[in-house]
């Protein structure tokens, strides 16, 4: 069965199931990611395990008579720059819009906005969560 542009039922059905299933797996990686505070090593450990899901969702390519993976670059080109450390940056930047539009009552902006009045333990402070989002606003280039 042809489909217009001269694709064929195969064809389209096999381009929108990958597309789907990427996204699936996005969804179910990232549940709860809003609440995240990513390190480098972390963004980079879940960059490479989107990298290997990817290779298997999309398959091997036949090059020359012979099969191999996709290299990281053709990956690139297939999800169009969007990457789940993107993806989990946008979710916590839309999480903080929602809680500053929070009533001042609710507990979730008391806790963002609440200072704990306590000596702290030796050694390097732990990442806050708004001190990323603050970052991630800073490299977009958006005020806060």
């Amino acid at each position: 069965m042809q489909i217009d542009n001269g694709l064929t039922a195969a064809s389209y059905q096999e381009a929108t199931s990958c597309r789907y299933t990427a996204r699936w797996y996005a969804q179910v990686v990232t549940y709860g990611s809003e609440s995240w505070t990513l390190t480098m090593e972390e963004e980079r450990t879940l960059a490479v395990f989107e990298r290997k899901i990817l290779q298997k969702i999309y398959g091997p390519v036949k090059e020359n008579e012979l099969w191999r993976i996709r290299r990281n670059d053709e990956l690139q080109v297939i999800i169009k720059g969007e990457n789940i450390v993107r993806f989990i940056k946008c979710q916590r930047i839309q999480w903080l819009g929602h809680i500053e539009r929070m009533q001042d009552t609710a507990i979730p902006k008391k806790k963002m906005h609440g200072k704990l009045y306590a000596t702290r333990r030796r050694g390097r402070p732990k990442m806050r969560w708004l001190d990323d989002v603050s970052t991630d606003l800073r490299n977009l280039g958006i005020n806060e």
